[in-house]
């Protein structure tokens, strides 16, 4: 697996790159995220920009989210993610507009990741609609934007060779770093996804994420000893997943672990 170089931070498997998640309403909060931003230590940032609530002036609010984002941190990796509704994302628009927004991160030429869920990608084959999301990581690799193709499961955790046949898919279909989220009923399904980043990491020819929502996934956030996921994420303000740290909290568990 060759570790990736974004802006000077090297992202690797068992890397464990802490990665700030932003998820303001507007542009006056997220102004202030930024200010709040300054004084904290941190690897990267991602914008969940499916927070920002009014769809009047979402195009242009994001543009200018974007430049703000750019403007204070030039030298930080910036994510850019608007989850699709169906994965946990907050605002629900078009596929036709997702697709529009997610183009119109790439071509601002500011963002140094685009986050794209795997359903988009391994249904192009079929649905020519969703064929332009393969134009869309052709168009990322080529300006230099790194593509995160990701899949979430909000209310299980499949079994170990599903886990890993996902990542494989994401992995053929172009992904840069690959992304599994799912959710912990048992301690047994945490333990699952560990031994899946294990196996991830020794097949896999690019970095992976494999995170574990809920108490019984906390873990699967700082433990490097268990797992060998690249990036993990904390948020600034308002917590984006179950089970979450605060960003100090996270920090100082990576710093023990």
């Amino acid at each position: 697996m060759k570790p990736l170089l974004i802006r000077e931070t090297e992202i690797k498997d068992g890397s464990f790159r802490l990665c700030v998640t932003l998820a303001p309403s507007g542009i006056s909060d997220l102004r202030n995220d930024l200010t709040k931003l300054e004084t904290m230590e941190f690897d990267l940032l991602e914008w969940r920009a499916d927070y920002f609530m009014n769809k009047q002036d979402l195009w242009s609010d994001i543009l200018h989210g974007i430049d703000l984002i750019r403007a204070s941190f030039p030298d930080k990796p910036f994510l850019f993610t608007f989850r699709w509704d169906q994965e946990g994302g907050q605002n629900h628009i078009s596929a036709q507009d997702l697709l529009s927004i997610r183009r119109a991160a790439l071509e601002s030429g500011k963002i140094d990741l685009l986050d794209v869920e795997l359903y988009w990608l391994r249904n192009a084959q079929s649905d020519k609609k969703l064929s332009m999301y393969v134009n869309l990581l052709e168009e990322a690799k080529a300006s230099g934007v790194r593509c995160i193709i990701s899949w979430h499961d909000f209310s299980n955790t499949p079994e170990e060779d599903i886990l890993l046949k996902i990542l494989e898919t994401q992995m053929k279909l172009g992904a840069d770093i690959c992304k599994i989220t799912t959710m912990a009923k048992t301690e047994e399904d945490t333990t699952r996804v560990l031994e899946v980043s294990r196996r991830a990491a020794d097949v896999l020819h690019v970095p992976h994420i494999a995170l574990v929502m809920g108490d019984l996934g906390k873990s699967s956030r700082y433990d490097r000893s268990a797992s060998k996921t690249c990036i993990t994420f904390a948020p600034l303000n308002q917590s984006s997943a179950p089970g979450q740290f605060s960003v100090d909290e996270l920090r100082k568990r990576l710093e023990h672990s």
